[in-house]
């Protein structure tokens, strides 16, 4: 289907969200959805315990105290002040879920979530929401360009960093999905959605990854986009008025986002059938998910020749050289915003501690044995190494890495999975999926208590009444 830069594509994906209904979502959609708020759940609660989402819930508090809607793991606050909270929370150790152009989830969930608690709906409308939260999102953000570029040289394609890209196109999906919880009607939704367009950040990722060090805000604060998503909401059914065509034309959001061009069809392409939150995925380690397929093939490496740590002399990584940009090449490990994106760090923690918040904490950012490690860790691209596309441009690029480990005079090579692990095409097991809530909820709340949350967040669909639901999230 041919789609003009003249239509009302805007007014599609408004009226798309507007009339779908829980009943007509399929049943691993509605799966998907649950899993991403549950997951959510987990990283917030484990967020507290790092700088980020501390200094995230202080700031909330201080907007003012209010009982609209909880931040997880802390008091109840502001609609807007939970939902900026809530936001930091779950960005905070990088270990939130991914789906096309990257992180979405974030950015998403908080808006939501926060909405829903004040309108009092039920579980299925909370679903519903987070789902068509995250389809808007990803729809918009994988029509531009995104983090690659590809660049012919010498009759060969590779992969370079893009100048612009970012996720503050995200605030268009927890905008709608926001509304849609207070309950506005079509007409405010689509005032809505050109609000929060205006309201859309720069797009900061290309900036940030050539950075040498990571600031707390990282590629672009998801406190501040879901802060913005109820914000559009509220003054929309307050009778506040937005760009209705925010999306369409030559001067449409794409050409504000410093997007060299928009594939219209990508936009509204089958809406309602074929559903881009399948290609979600969930995250096994906290940090970037280019070098997730290299940190499970190093570990079972390290496991299959049981390999002393203490012997090793070199750990080798090649990879795409756009995972070879500043900031993923840092050894200077000053934070723990630092520390999720810096292969020396990754590969040096990751045998010493669980995934987790464990991570980033003081005591790893300090333990002598990972920093021996990590000083052993060498990374350089090669562009053999450029990341493909798995099929249509709807889902996440593949990354490819190669780790060879030098130790006690001995070369060993690990073996990478086609897909990393948490892919849709290789997801969690369930058992895993629980084993990773328990432990980032752990960093919050008893083990009896996150059990019990655990229980009732899978139970979502079948909640009428989500106050106890709630009241669990509150610490």
């Amino acid at each position: 289907m041919a789609v003009s830069t003249e239509k009302r594509v805007t007014q599609e994906l408004v009226n798309f969200a507007f009339d779908q209904k829980y009943q007509t979502l399929p049943d691993d959609v509605v799966e998907i959805g649950r899993n991403l708020i549950i997951d959510s759940i987990g990283c917030a609660l484990a967020g507290h315990g790092v700088t980020k989402g501390a200094v995230a819930v202080a700031q909330a508090e201080d907007f003012g105290s209010g009982t609209d809607a909880t931040i997880v793991g802390g008091p109840t606050a502001s609609l807007f002040a939970a939902a900026f909270a809530n936001g930091e929370l779950m960005n905070a150790i990088d270990m939130d879920a991914v789906l096309i152009p990257g992180h979405i989830t974030p950015y998403v969930v908080p808006p939501v979530l926060a909405a829903a608690e004040k309108a009092k709906v039920n579980g299925r409308d909370l679903i519903r929401g987070i789902v068509l939260a995250h389809e808007i999102s990803a729809r918009v953000g994988g029509a531009y360009a995104g983090l690659r570029t590809n660049v012919v040289e010498n009759g060969n394609v590779r992969a370079v960093l893009s100048p612009a890209t970012g996720y503050g196109t995200t605030i268009l999906g927890g905008a709608t999905g926001a509304g849609l919880m207070l309950g506005l009607t079509r007409e405010q939704l689509e005032n809505c959605f050109g609000i929060a367009g205006y309201m859309t950040p720069v797009p900061a990722l290309g900036k940030y990854l050539r950075l040498s060090n990571s600031p707390t805000v990282k590629y672009t604060s998801a406190g501040w986009v879901a802060l913005g998503s109820v914000m559009s909401a509220r003054l929309a059914a307050s009778g506040y008025t937005g760009d209705r065509e925010v999306l369409d034309g030559d001067y449409g959001l794409w050409r504000m986002s410093a997007s060299p061009s928009c594939d219209w069809e990508f936009i509204v392409n089958e809406l309602g059938s074929l559903w881009q939150i399948r290609n979600s995925e969930i995250k096994p380690y906290p940090s970037f998910r280019m070098g997730h397929p290299g940190i499970e093939a190093y570990l079972q490496l390290l496991e299959d020749e049981k390999i002393p740590l203490e012997r090793i002399d070199r750990i080798h990584v090649e990879t795409d050289p756009v995972a070879t940009s500043p900031i993923y090449l840092n050894r200077d490990i000053k934070s723990h915003s630092d520390a999720y994106i810096s292969w020396s760090h990754v590969l040096g923690v990751a045998p010493y501690y669980q995934p987790g918040p464990g991570w980033q904490s003081r005591e790893a950012l300090t333990d002598p044995r990972v920093k021996a490690l990590s000083d052993k860790v060498f990374v350089e691209g090669n562009f053999r190494q450029t990341a493909g596309q798995d099929g249509a441009s709807s889902t996440l690029v593949i990354f490819p890495v190669s780790i060879a480990i030098e130790a006690s005079g001995k070369r060993y090579e690990a073996k990478l999975m086609p897909y990393p692990k948490g892919h849709p095409k290789r997801p969690l097991t369930s058992q895993e999926f629980d084993d990773k809530f328990l432990h980032n909820a752990s960093w919050k709340l008893s083990d009896e208590h996150a059990a019990i949350l655990l229980e009732q967040l899978k139970n979502l669909a079948n909640l009428d009444d989500l106050s106890a639901l709630f009241s669990k999230l509150r610490s």
